[in-house]
């Protein structure tokens, strides 16, 4: 394998005129964009749409070479890189508004039901202490196993193996078993917690506050400070009860699916937006960036709102297999951005909604008002929103 040594501006411009990227001489403007950017970032990060696809490489072309599509030029990896900086800023502002939701859920949830159930006086009176709410008494240290199904239809369902009956007479393609160890969620939650308090006590104010005047934190302060993983894992560790009050307030609830299914895919949309919230907030390449996080398609319709999903439908109640090319677009467009909106969708009501939408739509005009149709083709491609996502989304 080639050894990556460092190229200096000149090399770089030649190595990507070879490429066929159009780079004219007397365009300080095209060569100024590769002298400003970071190499890696810019050509690395976004060149992908702009590619010819290595089957239609003329014959003489080494075959481990990027080539360029016909008049690619700088410019336009620099507005695609623009326009992932400004979708990453559209999504941050809603994640962090909905990391604030989840965390006054927890919170309100967990007190209001302790509040009501506690029998001992002394636990009530010191339950606003961190020693007393991180106590293993409130919450649930019980195992519990799932198993993720994908059928030969393209159907994926998330069952809970200890509350749920999983139909025998569907031919499955494969089937991840997993078990949520509850014991050790709850240790590593503890840890973190203690771990943050040490790293942050001295930074965050709320906290040097409380430790130096009350001598310690309560659960309302602490949220603040966690990240969203950590949020996330303490929801996993809840008892039902405060799980289901948790759901029930930022109205999460899918009638189609069990509680304790429900939780499942719950517990999958933080991580989902954990992953999409850390991207954004780290100025990490969003675009194309996919999960293959489950959701479990009864939930709120989710994969009913992708083109092609009735299909997978009655091949589900036919016991037939889905083709291998209809899978192939399904998972792309359901492991890609429309996963995130969709999970953003969740908790915006239809005003909210239409405005990050319009967002979206408006950055992406942006770009193709910059782009050659088939690289601007290419960049929806890779997002997974090469269909009409936007009408589908609005009207569920």
């Amino acid at each position: 394998m080639e050894e990556k040594k460092y190229r200096s501006h000149r090399k770089r411009l030649e190595l990507l005129r070879n490429r066929r990227m159009s780079i004219p001489i007397n365009s300080s403007k095209e060569r100024n964009i590769i002298k400003k950017y970071n190499y890696y970032t810019l050509v690395n990060g976004y060149k992908d749409p702009f590619l010819v696809n290595r089957r239609d490489y003329p014959a003489d072309y080494p075959q481990n070479e990027d080539l360029y599509i016909r008049g690619t030029n700088p410019s336009h990896l620099e507005a695609l890189l623009n326009c992932d900086n400004n979708l990453r800023n559209i999504f941050l502002k809603r994640l962090l508004f909905i990391e604030e939701e989840i965390k006054n859920a927890i919170v309100e949830s967990f007190y209001d039901y302790y509040s009501k159930n506690l029998t001992s006086k002394h636990k009530k009176d010191n339950l606003h202490r961190e020693n007393e709410y991180l106590r293993r008494d409130y919450y649930d240290l019980n195992n519990n196993k799932k198993k993720i199904i994908m059928y030969k239809s393209g159907k994926i369902k998330i069952f809970d193996s200890e509350f749920s009956d999983i139909p025998s007479d569907k031919p499955i393609k494969n089937c991840k078993k997993g078990e949520i160890k509850r014991v050790n969620q709850y240790e590593e939650f503890v840890s973190n917690v203690y771990g943050t308090i040490s790293r942050q006590r001295n930074k965050k104010q709320s906290l040097k506050y409380y430790l130096d005047n009350h001598r310690y934190i309560p659960m309302w302060v602490l949220v603040q400070v966690l990240t969203f993983g950590n949020i996330s894992k303490m929801f996993d560790i809840q008892i039902f009860e405060v799980r289901k009050q948790i759901v029930n307030i930022l109205n999460l609830n899918s009638g189609n699916l069990n509680l304790n299914e429900n939780f499942h895919t719950i517990s999958n949309i933080f991580n989902i937006l954990n992953i999409y919230r850390n991207i954004s907030a780290h100025g990490e390449r969003l675009f194309c960036t996919s999960t293959k996080i489950e959701i479990d398609d009864d939930y709120q319709k989710f994969s009913l709102l992708l083109p092609g999903y009735n299909r997978v439908e009655r091949c589900h109640k036919r016991n037939v297999e889905l083709y291998a090319r209809e899978f192939t677009t399904l998972q792309r467009r359901k492991n890609g951005l429309f996963k995130l909106i969709f999970c953003i969708s969740l908790f915006l009501n239809k005003t909210e909604l239409k405005k990050l939408v319009k967002e979206i739509k408006k950055e992406l005009k942006d770009l193709e008002s910059v782009l050659k149709s088939t690289s601007y083709n290419n960049v929806l491609f890779m997002m997974g929103l090469d269909f009409d996502w936007e009408e589908r989304l609005l009207n569920r």
